[in-house]
């Protein structure tokens, strides 16, 4: 059996070099992409890098000729998700990094059309070249996953920022993508000659076919034109402390009230619990771990954060537009967070201002904590300017056995760190908030997993909650148990009416079992559009 599989595989091999020059195939895909953040292992028959979209026709039509599978990746930078690795073994991967052309952008009505290689850098260049020749000024949609990740790869698995654009699939105007039978699709629109048209309106004629395309295995989507979001004339960064429960449940409130009321002038606003904070101020402190409990002890969080000067939940937002409607937009926010212990709001540039000046200070005029917290703040105002940059990736790197370095968003899969996102919608009630946030302390601390959790205002009326569970990857006891703590909260979660808003490759095919409609129109739909079941089997959708 395993001679015939080898044989096949070599076969495929062969047969791909018609397509493409050898440099493009890689027979030892497992040694290149093998390695994933949530500890997860693939046998992968090969890997091909398309530079066209005629050479992904070519190839998808000879998987149906000659049976074999299909899995498309981006850039292969889904952290916390699966990496570079398909849902299934023995499948062929299809890198579509070298597709990194911004192929098209309309400054005065705000698009840009880009391939799948195309990252969050790539267009952060680009822009800055636009604003050079006066075309105006234009936020990058940023993500915590680093300058080097895909933009196409997060709109299609319905990602989102904090950035005025938060959700970034509602910022997709179009597409254009390669069915598994090597036809191509495109917006009903671009098919009757509205070329203009097709670029401007997300919603086209008749039903909107490309929702099927995110979160699918339906096409290999070639291209996207999304909506750019303008710089404002002023970002106001705003923080507030929470030290009670009692305050904790009228934040949630206060959160969903602003989003009401200021819709897109308001970023997406994040909490964060003390634990979460204390990732992201200082190395794990080791010796600090209570032996019983496998985490740091909650006295010594607390002492930390009396320390750093952070509370039990911290809130981070920003504010977008003139000086005039910052301004009022302050107000509203100071008096809907009367009840906090502390609120600020500071300028993005005088972040630059005062980053510049401790930048040239001596050391001694200067405490590390002031020089810590400016790194941190210009750091996030370079995200909320859309500027992407590292902030998020060290957080990886916090259990790890190996340290973080500046080239770690890259190759971080490479190293020992180990990363499962656990990311449940819950919808901005405080009695509904409050008992998700206490389901989650409970079953990490019984699996002896750090509880750091982030809630995320993506609409007003949701929260998207992220919680990285984190541990060394080349600790197999620490891979195991963080699997198992993944595995408890999707299923109290779930039984608790918290479901993720995406799902990681070990777990797409479950979470779909025993939905026997659900099954029934997503077989159909797998059908139609891939009869013979080469592309992507088991994503988001059953086999």
């Amino acid at each position: 059996m395993l001679e015939n599989e080898f044989k096949h595989h070599q076969q495929v091999i062969d047969r791909l070099s018609v397509i493409l020059p050898v440099d493009r195939i890689i027979s030892e895909a497992g040694r290149v992409y093998g390695s994933c953040t949530t500890g997860t292992e693939r046998k992968i028959i090969a890997a091909v890098k398309p530079q066209f979209e005629s050479e992904i026709q070519a190839i998808l039509r000879m998987a149906n000729e000659y049976n074999f599978k299909i899995y498309p990746i981006s850039t292969g930078k889904n952290w916390g998700y699966g990496t570079a690795l398909p849902v299934t073994n023995d499948c062929l991967l299809m890198d579509l990094s070298l597709m990194n052309k911004i192929l098209d952008c309309d400054p005065k009505m705000g698009w840009v059309r880009v391939e799948p290689g195309v990252t969050q850098q790539d267009l952060r260049v680009y822009l800055d070249q636009l604003e050079k020749e006066g075309h105006g000024k234009f936020l990058v949609p940023t993500t915590g996953a680093g300058p080097h990740a895909s933009l196409l790869g997060n709109i299609m698995e319905r990602g989102y920022g904090i950035t005025p654009h938060k959700d970034h699939f509602e910022a997709l105007l179009s597409l254009r993508a390669v069915l598994p039978t090597g036809e191509i699709y495109q917006s009903i629109l671009k098919d009757l000659g509205g070329d203009e048209l097709h670029q401007n309106f997300k919603w086209g004629l008749g039903p909107y076919v490309e929702g099927l395309f995110a979160q699918s295995n339906y096409a290999v989507v070639t291209e996207v034109t999304i909506a750019l979001a303008r710089a404002p004339e002023c970002i106001s960064i705003f923080s507030f402390d929470i030290g009670d429960e009692a305050s904790f449940r009228l934040s949630v409130e206060a959160i969903r009230e602003i989003t009401q009321e200021l819709g897109s002038i308001v970023s997406g606003i994040n909490l964060m619990n003390q634990r979460r904070v204390l990732s992201m101020k200082m190395p794990y402190p080791q010796d600090d771990v209570d032996p019983e409990m496998g985490i740091i002890s909650d006295e010594k969080v607390r002492e930390y954060g009396r320390q750093y000067g952070f509370s039990a939940w911290t809130g981070v937002g920003a504010l977008y537009g003139s000086k005039d409607i910052v301004a009022a937009a302050e107000k509203m926010v100071k008096k809907k967070f009367h009840f906090a212990k502390r609120i600020r709001f500071i300028k993005n540039k005088t972040v630059s201002q005062i980053k510049k000046m401790i930048d040239i200070l001596p050391q001694f005029l200067v405490s590390h904590q002031t020089r810590a917290l400016f790194e941190m703040l210009s750091k996030l105002k370079d995200i909320l300017e859309g500027r992407p940059n590292e902030v998020a990736i060290p957080l990886v790197y916090w259990k790890s056995s190996q340290k973080y370095s500046s080239q770690s968003s890259q190759f971080l899969h490479k190293d020992s760190c180990g990363l499962l996102w656990y990311a449940p919608l819950v919808v901005i009630k405080k009695e509904r908030v409050l008992e998700y946030t206490q389901m989650v302390e409970k079953i990490c601390r019984e699996h002896k997993v750090e509880p750091l959790i982030t809630l995320t205002s993506i609409s007003e009326r949701c929260f998207d909650s992220t919680v990285p569970i984190l541990f060394d990857k080349n600790n197999l006891e620490e891979v195991v148990k963080a699997k198992r703590c993944y595995e408890a909260l999707l299923k109290e979660g779930q039984m608790r009416g918290f479901y993720p808003y995406r799902l990681n490759i070990d777990t797409m095919r479950s979470v779909f079992q025993n939905k026997e409609m659900n099954m029934k129109v997503l077989s159909q739909l797998k059908a139609c559009f891939d009869p013979k079941q080469v592309l992507a089997p088991g994503r988001y959708c059953p086999q």
